[in-house]
C-alpha cells in the first residue's frame, strides 16, 4: 500500500521547499541528511533564487546620502546631498532638500527611512538633534533632546542606534545611547551607558533598564530595520573572557527588549571584515567585505538569537578595485557597494552579476578635515580599527595634509586596540613632526596607547613630559600600572595625584580597585590599601550611589575572599546590575558557599535585572566544585527554562557534570547535539570517558578529534597517553 509521501510527486515537493523562507529551510535541513544534501544541490539553489526573484518588486526607491565640495563656487563650500533614486537600475534621481536642525547648516546624516519617513540628525559639539521628515507632505519635526545629564569626571557622547515603526502600539520610535568615557581621547571603553527610547506618540524620551553588553557602538552603515525590530552591530566578551565576540543586536520596539545573535565565522576569521546590514527578501542580511582577498560574502539570518541559523548565500569573487559595503536604504533585488572614492556598483542577487558605473554623479570629492575626522571617529567607535588607519592613509594621499589634535587621539585608540606598536610609534612620529606633542588630549591618548600595548615605561616617559595634566591624564597612567599589575606604583601615583591638588574621580577609584581584583598577588598590603580607599569613598559618599564603583569595590573584597564585607556593599547598593549579582555569586562559589550563591539566584529571578548564561556558568561550576550534583541538576532545569542550553560553555560544563556522576550516556547525548564542537567540547568528553574508566571510548573520540581541524593541546594528549 502506498504511503502518503509516495502519492506526492517529487517535483511538487521540491517546488514547495523552494518557496520556504530561510528560517524554515534551516529547520528542515536538520530533519534528514538527504534533505541537507538537497538544499546544497545547485539545481535546488537555482530554483530557490528564481522564487526569490518572483517575490522581488522593481518599484523600489533608494536613499543615497553623500557630501561633496561645490565646484560651482569660487571657494571651498562643502554641502550635504540627499538623493532619492528609483527605476529598475536607479536611473531616476531626485535631490531632496532636507531641512536643517540647527540655525546654521551643519553636517547631517540620514539614519534610516521607514514608511517614507526619513530620520536624520546633526551634531554640534556635545548636542545631537534628531529630525523626522516626510518628503511627500514636507512635514518636519525636531525631536526634543534626550536625557543627557553630565556625570562628574566623565565626558559624554551620544550615539543614535535605530529608528523604526512599532506596529503594535502604532508609534514611531528612536533608540539612542548616552555613554560616558574617561575623556575625549576615546582610548578607554565607556564606564557608564544609559539607553533611551523616544516615542513620537507621546513626544518624549524615557530611560531603558537594559543590561546591554559593553560596546554597542554603531557605524551608520551598520543598521537595519525590519518588522518592528532595529538591528545593529555590537560586541560582547566571549566565554573565555579574553576576546570580544561579534554579535548582531536586535531591539524589539514594541516589547523594548533585545536579543543578540553571535556571528560565529567572524570570530574565527583573522581578517576582520567591514560589515553592512541590509534587508533582502524580508530577511536581515549581512554583507562582509574582507580586505585581504577583496572578497564579499552575503549571508541571511534565519532566526534572531540562533547563531546556527545564519545561511551563507554566496561569496563574490575579488573585484578589480577595492569595494566596501555601503548602506543606502532598504533593497531587495539589488545590493549596492561603494569604495572611498564614492564609485558605486550594484549586485543583482538573482543573476549574481556585478553592474559597475551606475549613472550617478559620484566623482572623487574633496573633503574638509572635519569630514575626514568624522569618518575616522565613526570607524574607530565601531571597532573597524584597520579601516581607521586606511582612512587616515587616504586622507594624507588625497589632501597632502595631515590631521589635527582631534584626529590623532582617535588614531592612537585604533593602534591601542590593534595592539600595534608599529603603527602607534609611526603615529607618534607624525605627532612629533607636526608639533602636536604638547597638546593635552594627544599626550593623554599617547599614554593610553602605550599602556594598552603594555609598554608602561614609554607611557610613563610621555606622562612625565607633560607640562599640564588633567584628571584624565592621571587616570590613563594609573590604568597603565593597573593593567600591568604594578599596583605599588599605581597606589604611589594616586598619592602623588592627591598631593599635587588633583581630586580623583570615580574612574580613578574604579581603575585602582579593578587592578587589585585582577592582580594574581594576594598581597596583604593591597587589601589594606583597598580598605583605605573604601574608607575614603564612604567619606565622599560615593560607594553605594554609583553602580560601577560599588561593583569594583565588591570585586576587590571578593578577590581577597572577604565575603562579609562584599555582602555588606551588595546589600546597601542603591541599584544592582547583572555584574553586581554575578560578582557576589562568584565570590560565594569561590569560598565554597554554593548554597548561598543559589539563594541569591532565587532572589535575582524576582528582579528586573535579567539573567544571562554567565550566572549559570558560575552556579554549575560551583556545584561541580563541591560535588553537589543534585543542586547542579536543579540549575540545569533553569538553564533550559532561560534558553541558555545552547551556549557552548554551558554545554561543556554539563558534559563535565554528567561525567563526574558517571552518567556518560547523558554526557554523550549533550556532546552529540553540539553542532559545531570546539576543542573544549572534545576535551570535556574525552576527559569524562577517561576518568570514568572507559578508555576505549576515550581513544575512539581522540581518533575522531585528530581527523578534525583542531589540534589537540597538552592536557588532552597527556590524558590519552595515560590510557595507553
Amino acid at each position: 500500500m502506498a504511503t502518503h509521501s509516495d502519492q506526492i510527486p517529487k517535483d511538487f515537493v521540491l517546488e514547495i521547499l523552494a518557496k520556504l523562507p530561510v528560517k524554515s529551510l534551516k529547520r528542515f535541513s536538520c530533519v534528514h541528511k538527504s534533505w541537507l544534501n538537497l538544499f546544497e544541490n545547485s539545481n535546488f539553489k537555482s530554483m530557490y533564487y528564481e522564487n526569490l526573484k518572483s517575490k522581488t518588486t522593481h518599484s523600489l526607491s533608494l536613499l543615497l546620502w553623500r557630501y561633496f565640495d561645490d565646484e560651482r563656487s569660487d571657494g571651498d563650500v562643502y554641502e550635504n546631498d540627499v538623493h532619492l533614486l528609483s527605476g529598475e537600475r536607479y536611473e531616476n534621481i531626485v535631490t531632496l532638500d532636507l531641512p536643517s536642525l540647527f540655525e546654521e547648516n551643519g553636517f547631517y546624516r540620514v539614519l534610516d527611512c521607514v514608511n517614507g519617513i526619513i530620520c536624520h540628525y546633526e551634531e554640534e559639539g556635545l548636542d545631537v538633534k534628531i529630525g523626522l521628515w516626510n518628503p511627500k507632505t514636507d512635514q518636519h519635526k525636531i525631536i526634543p533632546l534626550g536625557i543627557t545629564d553630565d556625570e562628574p569626571g566623565f565626558d559624554r557622547q551620544v550615539s543614535i542606534h535605530g529608528f523604526g515603526y512599532d506596529n503594535v502600539n502604532d508609534d514611531y520610535k528612536v533608540i539612542q545611547c548616552v555613554y560616558y568615557i574617561h575623556g575625549q581621547t576615546f582610548v578607554e571603553e565607556p564606564v557608564l551607558t544609559i539607553w533611551q527610547i523616544y516615542s513620537l506618540k507621546c513626544n518624549c524620551w524615557k530611560k531603558l533598564h537594559l543590561e546591554m553588553t559593553k560596546k554597542e557602538h554603531i557605524y551608520n552603515a551598520s543598521i537595519a530595520y525590519l518588522n518592528g525590530v532595529c538591528h545593529w552591530w555590537g560586541s560582547e566578551h566571549a566565554t573565555n573572557g579574553l576576546e570580544e565576540e561579534q554579535v548582531l543586536v536586535s531591539f524589539n520596539l514594541s516589547t523594548e527588549t533585545f536579543q543578540t545573535t553571535s556571528i560565529v565565522w567572524l570570530q574565527k576569521n583573522v581578517d576582520r571584515p567591514i560589515r553592512s546590514l541590509v534587508v533582502l527578501n524580508k530577511s536581515v542580511t549581512l554583507i562582509s567585505s574582507f580586505a585581504k582577498n577583496n572578497c564579499i560574502e552575503i549571508s541571511i539570518l534565519g532566526e534572531i538569537g540562533v547563531k546556527e541559523s545564519w545561511v551563507k548565500l554566496f561569496t563574490l569573487e575579488p573585484f578589480s578595485s577595492k569595494f566596501s559595503p555601503m548602506r543606502m536604504g532598504h533593497k531587495c533585488d539589488l545590493i549596492f557597494i561603494g569604495n572611498h572614492n564614492s564609485e558605486l556598483a550594484s549586485f543583482d542577487v538573482i543573476t549574481r552579476k556585478i553592474i559597475h558605473n551606475i549613472n550617478i554623479k559620484t566623482s572623487i570629492f574633496k573633503k574638509p578635515l572635519y569630514l575626514w575626522n568624522l569618518m575616522i571617529r565613526d570607524s574607530t567607535n565601531n571597532g573597524f580599527y584597520i579601516e581607521t588607519l586606511n582612512i587616515y592613509t587616504s586622507m594624507v594621499s588625497h589632501t597632502g595634509g595631515h590631521g589635527n589634535t582631534f584626529t590623532y587621539p582617535l588614531l592612537l585608540k585604533a593602534c591601542a586596540n590593534l595592539d600595534s606598536m608599529i603603527h602607534g610609534t609611526m603615529i607618534h612620529g607624525h605627532i612629533l613632526r607636526l608639533g602636536f606633542q604638547d597638546d593635552l588630549f594627544v599626550q593623554t591618548a599617547l599614554v593610553g596607547m602605550y599602556a594598552k600595548c603594555t609598554y608602561v615605561e614609554c607611557a610613563r616617559h610621555v606622562f612625565d613630559g607633560m607640562a599640564h595634566r588633567s584628571v584624565v591624564s592621571w587616570n590613563s597612567m594609573i590604568s597603565a600600572y593597573s593593567r600591568g599589575f604594578f599596583m605599588d606604583a599605581a597606589f604611589s601615583l594616586l598619592k602623588d595625584m592627591w598631593v599635587l591638588g588633583f581630586e580623583p574621580s570615580s574612574p580613578t577609584f574604579v581603575l585602582i580597585l579593578s587592578g587589585c581584583s585582577d592582580s594574581d598577588l594576594d598581597s596583604f598590603s593591597f587589601w589594606w590599601q583597598g580598605m583605605s580607599i573604601h574608607y575614603c569613598l564612604i567619606k565622599l559618599g560615593l560607594v553605594y550611589s554609583q553602580v560601577t564603583l560599588a561593583n569594583a569595590l565588591m570585586g576587590m573584597y571578593v578577590h581577597f575572599s572577604q565575603m562579609e564585607e562584599a555582602r555588606k556593599i551588595f546589600d546597601l547598593m542603591d541599584e544592582k546590575s547583572i555584574i553586581s549579582w554575578t560578582t557576589i555569586m562568584g565570590g560565594y562559589v569561590k569560598v565554597g558557599h554554593v548554597a548561598e550563591a543559589y539563594n541569591l539566584f532565587n532572589q535575582m529571578q524576582h528582579q528586573s535585572t535579567g539573567i544571562d548564561f554567565i550566572v549559570f556558568l558560575i552556579l554549575i561550576s560551583g556545584c561541580i566544585q563541591v560535588g553537589d550534583l543534585l543542586l547542579a541538576s536543579s540549575v540545569q532545569a533553569f538553564v533550559l527554562k532561560y534558553g541558555c542550553d545552547k551556549e557552548e560553555s554551558i554545554e561543556n560544563l554539563l558534559i563535565t557534570k554528567y561525567a563526574k556522576c558517571s552518567d556518560l550516556a547523558s554526557a554523550r547525548r549533550i556532546f552529540d547535539l553540539i553542532i559545531k564542537k570546539s576543542i573544549f567540547s572534545w576535551t570535556s568528553m574525552i576527559a569524562g570517558d577517561a576518568h570514568s574508566d572507559h578508555p576505549l571510548e576515550a581513544l575512539h573520540l581522540f581518533r575522531r578529534l585528530v581527523r578534525t581541524d583542531f589540534r589537540p593541546d597538552g592536557p588532552i594528549v597527556a590524558t590519552v597517553i595515560s590510557l595507553c
